[in-house]
């Protein structure tokens, strides 16, 4: 960046921008944070812009190391409109901001990565692959990697079938399911759900991951938050896994699908649980409520379990 202020400009905004910083960080998720994190420790001047007033939503991780780069005298911004944020995104790749980091999902990396996901399902399954594979789609990336994992697998011998895709979208945004639902070109749409990890309204790889799911003769299935908050206390409660909101997302439409007779009833099913809970713990309290919070007392916690009709032998 030029070293003099800057001024960023929308309609009816005007956000100034120190122009001394050594690191832009678009993007206010775990990966984000984190990546603001590792470059403040190094003494770098970094700036940390998000989109959908999310940063610091992740209460394990994001606060106290928003407080760290607040300290540190780093710049942070919140709240911008995602269409801003890639024309900001666009601008770097074009060489008007140096040095500039892609959206990593724009990359030819990224599906490499998540082609990892089929293989480690394929392993631990003793290389028999299940009917279907559910699992949480946003930009694309893992649905596609996966497939592409998969495929790689059966061409040199080391599965025998391929698995169909369950492709889960919310309700508050699924592009890439509307195209697979409407037999048509995929088209951006508004983003207005909680699982902020797959609330993507313009996907980065939506050509792949559509290619995928109709290569595999997939099926779109799209959840409300209220399924997909179900989900997630669901999962905790017979698998004893946390998964946040976006991280469910494949175990909701797989429920939906059952219900609806998608799915045969013998037909063998992976689904994918894709982020951790303790990504998005403040979506987790609404959806399993508040902790228990007493004193270190034993006769306290079993009087608090029989309110809530929990028996202690």
């Amino acid at each position: 960046m030029a070293n003099q202020k800057t001024t960023i400009t929308e309609p009816q905004r005007e956000i100034p921008v120190r122009a001394e910083v050594d690191v832009l960080v678009v993007g206010g998720g775990p990966a984000g944070i984190m990546a603001a994190r590792a470059a403040a420790g190094k003494g770098l001047r970094v700036m940390l812009i998000e989109s959908r007033g999310y940063l610091g939503g992740n209460l394990t991780i994001g606060l106290p190391i928003l407080g760290y780069l607040g300290r540190k005298g780093n710049q942070i911004i919140k709240g911008l409109p995602q269409l801003f944020i890639d024309r900001l995104r666009a601008r770097g790749a074009a060489g008007e901001h140096r040095p500039c980091k892609l959206h990593v999902s724009l990359t030819i990396i990224d599906p490499e990565e998540a082609k990892t996901v089929a293989l480690e399902i394929a392993e631990q399954l003793n290389w028999e692959m299940p009917d279907y594979l559910a699992i949480s789609v946003g930009d694309g990336c893992t649905i596609a990697g996966v497939w592409k994992g998969f495929k790689d697998l059966y061409a040199i011998g080391f599965i025998d079938k391929l698995p169909r895709l369950i492709s889960a979208q919310s309700l508050g945004c699924y592009p890439i399911n509307r195209a697979i639902q409407e037999d048509k070109p995929w088209e951006p749409m508004e983003e207005n759900t909680i699982a902020d990890s797959i609330s993507v309204g313009v996907p980065r790889n939506a050509d792949k991951a559509l290619m995928a799911i109709r290569e595999s003769n997939g099926i779109a299935v799209n959840v409300s938050d209220e399924e997909i908050l179900a989900a997630q206390r669901l999962l905790g409660r017979t698998c004893g896994v946390f998964g946040e909101p976006a991280g469910v997302t494949g175990a909701a439409a797989l429920k939906k699908a059952c219900e609806q007779g998608l799915i045969p009833h013998d037909a063998t099913v992976v689904s994918v649980v894709t982020g951790n809970g303790l990504k998005d713990v403040a979506n987790a309290i609404k959806s399993a409520g508040e902790p228990i919070h007493i004193a270190p007392d034993l006769e306290l916690m079993v009087e608090e379990f029989k309110k809530r009709g929990v028996t202690v032998e």
